[in-house]
């Protein structure tokens, strides 16, 4: 029913990072759950419906903010969805642990004038370290409705609901000094071209937030109400010559101190859980290094041996050769046609190459990556490995916030791109880009990786992590000397480690699956019929010829290799799927398959991050990178070569 109920609002569920907000959103939504990645974006946002009072309302899972009016991605997306959608209110979802933490966005989020909600999740957890809450009181002091949940076990979604049906405006406003209030009121009263100007919008143009202050110009003021803004801002700034943003910030925090003593209470905890040792352990130097590569073992062997070899061969031979392939010969004899049988039969076809690369070989890899991947991101594992590798990313000029765009690489090197917003200076962006594009290999490419490091010796397997991890840390270390700017120090917050919810992550993952393969098994194909019609019209041949020097004389590869490089220029596990493929049918030798695989990996990335980057950083940089990384690659792939041959003789 909810299905087909014509959707009257929306439900936007915000919330600090490892919340529980998706939790709640699948608790809330339960089915005809849709995962969108917005144009030229890396942020995943999840939307559902949920059916309240005979209603249907659209309900918006958004990425974890500590600020709406930061200016990361996350932040800058979240506050697109909040200003523009209609009839929208706010469900904040908070850690009942960490109460004063969300809380000041609590504040924050309450000066839009919205209707919102209050979710304090993870009631168990609180409890376990003694934790006591009063909702009511908490209630009273935002004005707002409070409901307290267990989100894994559904307990408090029934209250959340009903609550939902009619949500508050507060009216507990935070009372900021004098000068401040008065730069509000005075901003306020201004004749405004789009009606009220709300409180939250008042105050960013106060502290003059760049990107609030364009947005709140265009939609709210003329030229001549932004004049008499700059004459109030500079008027309270020069007569009470005060800090606005640390005033103001300064003034919200008193505020979550104050809700937090009014309403929790404190009883004696047991002593640390299993969990939670383990958590304390992860990050120290001497255990953590240890666990990071067991974990790392672990993660290699689900990828590499079950997804790559037992499921990718079960789905290559038991169901695609022995049912796919057969089935479009019987329909493809019926047609007459050469050019048309080896279009999708052929060396190059559609189904022999796009579809059994495709599905064959990167869906089984992937599947099992994404799910591993989600356990760690759902475990709070992720944050412990940025302060366990900072003094490591110290000697790069970076700190161990660049941990997690750089493991996000295994995921979608374009994303973790995008997600370099996230650091503080400008050189820590550009290096964290120069190594995730010279170093790290996506979760499709590194998955077929692990089917072919399978099929080699351990000996060879160590040469090829030892050598990219090698070009890591020296170029890491270069870039960190050459590269001017400075260097930011690191605040990280520990995300308590907790047990996944096998449910959700295999749901996360599912969803993840969904939108990498409505992207990909096109591209698959398209590229593979690329190359058909390149052969056909025999350009591969010249193609290799032209590359044959190099290829072959100096890196010591077939020359097919060549349609490889060119192929993962547009994606790059499109080229590592049809290099699988190369490895298969031609019986390449050890040394071959380490030159490949190293140059592969050091390769400039997918166009897509090219593109990106451009966009991002301007068109010098792309290019400086770029040609950096091609130029560097092919150096350690001819260096390789030659002293692999040298030592294996």
């Amino acid at each position: 029913m909810a299905d087909h109920a014509e959707t009257v609002g929306s439900i936007i569920l915000v919330g600090s990072p490892n919340v529980g907000k998706t939790t709640i959103f699948r608790k809330l939504c339960k089915k005809n759950i849709q995962l969108v990645i917005p144009k030229d974006s890396s942020v995943e946002l999840s939307y559902g419906n949920v059916l309240l009072n005979g209603r249907s309302y659209k309900v918006i899972d958004i990425p974890g903010i500590s600020s709406l009016f930061a200016n990361s991605e996350e932040e800058l997306i979240v506050r697109e969805l909040i200003l523009h959608e209609k009839n929208n209110f706010i469900v904040q979802v908070i850690d009942a642990k960490n109460l004063k933490r969300d809380l000041i966005l609590s504040c924050e989020l309450i000066e839009l004038g919205k209707p919102m909600i209050l979710v304090l999740n993870m009631m168990d957890e609180a409890l376990l370290k003694g934790i006591i809450i009063d909702e009511k009181a908490i209630r009273d002091m935002l004005g707002i409705d409070v409901v307290l949940t267990i989100g894994n076990e559904g307990e408090g979604i029934h209250e959340l609901k009903k609550h939902l049906i009619y949500p508050r405006i507060s009216e507990n406003l935070i009372t900021y000094p004098d000068y401040i209030e008065n730069g509000i009121a005075r901003i306020q009263d201004l004749p405004h071209s789009n009606g009220y100007l709300n409180r939250a919008f008042a105050l960013q143009l106060l502290v003059k937030n760049s990107s609030m202050y364009e947005f709140i110009t265009k939609k709210h003021l003329k030229e001549n109400e932004l004049l008499q803004v700059d004459r109030i801002i500079e008027s309270e700034i020069k007569t009470n010559n005060n800090n606005l943003e640390l005033d103001i910030i300064q003034q919200r925090v008193l505020k979550a101190i104050e809700i937090e003593d009014s309403s929790i209470k404190y009883l004696p905890v047991k002593k640390s859980s299993l969990l939670e040792k383990f958590g304390n352990y992860s990050y120290t130097t001497l255990s953590g290094i240890p666990i990071l590569l067991s974990i790392m073992t672990l993660l290699y062997l689900f990828v590499g041996k079950f997804g790559a070899e037992f499921l990718a061969d079960f789905i290559q031979f038991n169901i695609l050769q022995s049912y796919l392939v057969p089935c479009a010969e019987t329909i493809l004899k019926v047609i007459p046609s050469q050019f048309v049988y080896d279009a999708f039969l052929g060396t190059y076809g559609m189904i022999s190459m796009g579809l059994v690369a495709g599905i064959g070989i990167v869906f089984p890899i992937i599947c099992t990556f994404f799910f591993a991947f989600s356990i760690l991101e759902d475990s709070g594992y992720l944050s412990r490995v940025g302060i366990l590798l900072n003094a490591i990313f110290n000697k790069m000029g970076l700190n161990g916030k660049a941990a997690l765009p750089l493991f996000l690489g295994f995921s979608c090197v374009t994303m973790a791109s995008l997600s370099t917003r996230a650091l503080d200076t400008k050189k820590e962006r550009i290096i964290t880009i120069l190594l995730l594009w010279l170093c790290v290999p996506c979760s499709a490419q590194l998955s077929i990786y692990a089917a072919i490091l399978a099929s080699i010796s351990f000996s060879a397997v160590l040469i090829i992590i030892g050598v990219i991890a090698f070009q890591l840390i020296f170029v890491g270390f270069l870039a960190g000397m050459l590269i001017p700017g400075d260097k930011s120090e690191l605040f990280m917050e520990i995300h308590p480690i907790r047990m996944p919810n096998i449910k959700y992550t295999l749901s996360k993952t599912v969803s993840r699956l969904r939108c990498f393969l409505k992207e990909v098994i096109p591209l698959f194909l398209v590229a593979s019929f690329a190359l058909f019609i390149l052969d056909e019209m025999k350009i591969l041949k010249y193609i290799e010829l032209a590359g044959k020097p190099l290829v072959t004389g100096l890196l010591g590869l077939p020359p097919r290799i060549t349609e490889v490089f060119m192929i993962g220029f547009i994606r790059r596990e499109a080229g590592a799927a049809f290099f699988k493929t190369i490895a298969d049918t031609e019986h390449l030798s050890e040394i071959q398959i380490i030159v490949a695989l190293v140059v592969m990996t050091l390769f400039v990335p997918c166009f897509t991050s090219i593109l990106l980057v451009v966009k991002e950083y301007g068109m010098k940089i792309a290019c400086g990178i770029s040609a950096f990384v091609i130029g560097y690659a092919l150096i350690i792939g001819i260096v390789l070569n030659k002293v692999l041959n040298l030592v294996y003789r």
